[in-house]
């Protein structure tokens, strides 16, 4: 980025972005119409994903900010796009304040075993969703279409399904229509997964059974939610495990009392070797999301060492992390 100077009054930055690919390349055929609306190249065509407003869309919001993109292509060579907003510098005043965080960090106690079904057929997608709900707890498994995703639910049933809508071979408005017309598997949610913003595919939706949806790209605090509503799952949080301290429970008590600290040395002891490498790389990392994933894999009967070590990482304490795992491996 670079500043602006408008006036005495106001600084204006530039903020320039850059993006290359080595990928397949855009001919210069094609890189005439990237821009208009409702126009793909011959990769989007062949690739029938898509509506060809993606580019135009881009194209109006930067210029609407001030700036303009920028697209140059070699066939068999790959690509670079840049583009340019302008930005006025906030003032302190303008500034948000920082908002705690109120962080899933695994399941609550005595809930049944869950099992989620993912109908996606990204791989990226159906990873995100695996590594936002396995780390917890839940069961997930994975299918590619409607179809196969009908053959999961008949032989595993499980208690939700989130149903990508655009896919190829059966897709999921279809597949939901063939679910909701089984007796016996019609009282399985399903949630639909839609990147479409239109209201029109909203209605679709409901229309085919789908008991909810949520449009892409969500927040993993979206996708919580929607389970709690639909399934009644109770999650754990960082800030709960924060006011756990105050409790009267002398595990919790050790990592603020040197004199008790042992207490809390001894559980992680216990612990295998690997399991313990990982939290100090994740403590080193000054990853919170990866403590709690590596905090997800301990059995129920851990719960205090999880408790612990979520209020260690929520408190920013990640030098405790690493001294606890050091200490851990070494003795």
């Amino acid at each position: 980025w670079h500043e602006r100077e408008e006036s005495d009054s106001t600084q204006t930055l530039q903020l320039d972005f850059a993006i290359e690919d080595t990928g397949e390349g855009i001919s210069a055929e094609d890189l005439d119409k990237l821009f208009q609306a409702f126009s793909q190249g011959t990769a989007g065509v062949r690739s029938q994903q898509g509506t060809g407003l993606g580019l135009a869309i881009s194209r109006r919001f930067i210029q609407m900010m001030g700036g303009d993109i920028h697209i140059e292509s070699t066939l068999s060579e790959g690509s670079s796009v840049t583009f340019h907003v302008l930005a006025d510098r906030a003032g302190k005043a303008d500034s948000p304040a920082l908002v705690p965080k109120h962080q899933v960090i695994g399941l609550a106690p005595h809930q049944p075993s869950y099992r989620i079904l993912v109908v996606e057929d990204k791989w990226q997608n159906r990873e995100l969703l695996v590594q936002l709900l396995e780390p917890l707890g839940f069961e997930v498994r994975e299918a590619e279409h409607g179809a196969a995703g009908i053959d999961l639910c008949r032989s595993w049933h499980p208690h939700l399904v989130w149903m990508d809508v655009r896919m190829p071979v059966m897709d999921g408005l279809e597949a939901t229509r063939h679910l909701k017309a089984d007796p016996k598997l019609n009282s399985i949610p399903i949630l639909a997964l839609t990147a479409s913003t239109l209201d029109d595919e909203q209605d679709l939706v409901l229309a085919a059974g789908c008991d909810d949806f949520v449009r892409k790209p969500f927040r993993a605090e979206t996708l919580y939610a929607k389970l709690s509503e639909h399934l009644g799952v109770r999650f754990r949080y960082a800030d709960e495990a924060l006011e756990a301290n105050i409790a009267p429970n002398p595990l919790l008590k050790s990592h603020r009392e040197a004199s008790n600290w042992q207490e809390c040395r001894a559980q992680v002891k216990r612990l295998s070797a690997d399991w313990v490498a990982d939290l100090y790389r994740a403590a080193e990392r000054l990853d919170e999301d990866l403590v709690s994933a590596t905090l997800a894999r301990l059995p129920a009967e851990r719960d205090d060492v999880k408790t612990t070590i979520a209020a260690l990482a929520a408190s920013v304490r990640f030098d405790r992390i690493m001294e606890l795992s050091k200490w851990a491996v070494r003795s």
